[in-house]
């Protein structure tokens, strides 16, 4: 696996005089060393063996009325199928809790990131850093969500697989749809799709160096995650693999130290 400087680290940043000249704009909190999906303490660690690649689950307590979608039995299951090669590619997958200013700025189902580096250390002497690839997936809630009318060609196929998921389209405004998800569409998205999704991005992300993978335009990166992402659960589906019931084993989820209320809707397929 290569090594990647992670070029998205913020630079330190300076400190603000209170109340002199602040700009009130609404904003992520983030500190000078850390990225605000890094901030991921207190988790529950578990190392599961996938193929022969130890991956190592960091899983956030939810808030009431927030669960996540898919369980880690789920996302192991789901991997089990992927080439060893490019499962070989994750270091985390992280279960985490956006807080609700993230959730309003800064909204994703998932997110790939090149070289994380979560908020605690390996051993306990803190000299070695825990980082590496990973997939981060968010926790979800079944509030309505808005999906503006007005799309680029883009936004448009997200919005077509956001129905095929099995979102529904609940309600429309003169500028906006309103989309309904579930414990089963919110699944769908998750497990089928946004886990494929980054996971084609850590793929895509490897064939090239870094100065290489900057240049490439937004888009082509977003549509090899996709093709990838449609490829493999098409792959699957053939082979008659996917899709699958919830793997939600109650004793198991306790003896690692998770909670069942944090994965219980997942009940739902």
């Amino acid at each position: 696996m290569k090594s990647v400087r992670n070029s998205a680290r913020p630079d330190r940043l300076g400190t603000d005089k209170p109340r002199q000249g602040r700009n009130n704009k609404l904003v992520v909190p983030a500190r000078a060393d850390r990225i605000f999906h890094e901030e991921i303490a207190p988790c529950v660690k578990i190392v599961r063996t996938i193929g022969v690649q130890e991956v190592t689950f960091l899983v956030q307590r939810t808030r009431s009325g927030w669960f996540y979608p898919c369980t880690v039995d789920d996302i192991c299951a789901m991997l089990h199928h992927l080439p060893s090669e490019d499962v070989g590619k994750i270091r985390f997958i992280v279960l985490r809790q956006p807080t609700h200013k993230q959730r309003i700025l800064s909204p994703a189902w998932g997110r790939a990131v090149f070289l994380y580096a979560p908020n605690f250390k390996v051993n306990q002497g803190g000299k070695e850093g825990y980082s590496g690839p990973a997939v981060v997936l968010e926790a979800q809630s079944l509030q309505p969500f808005k999906w503006e009318k007005a799309m680029t060609p883009d936004r448009k196929r997200e919005f077509e697989r956001l129905q095929q998921d099995g979102h529904c389209v609940t309600g429309t405004h003169h500028r906006f749809f309103i989309l309904q998800p579930d414990a089963v569409s919110l699944r769908h998205t998750l497990l089928y799709r946004t886990l494929l999704h980054e996971v084609g991005h850590l793929v895509d992300f490897c064939s090239y160096d870094e100065t290489a993978w900057k240049t490439r335009p937004w888009l082509q990166r977003e549509d090899f995650a996709h093709r990838y992402a449609e490829d493999a659960y098409a792959a699957l589906k053939k082979a008659g693999a996917v899709p699958f019931s919830s793997l939600f084993d109650v004793d198991a989820i306790i003896r690692e130290g998770l909670s069942p209320d944090d994965f219980l809707l997942a009940r739902r397929d």
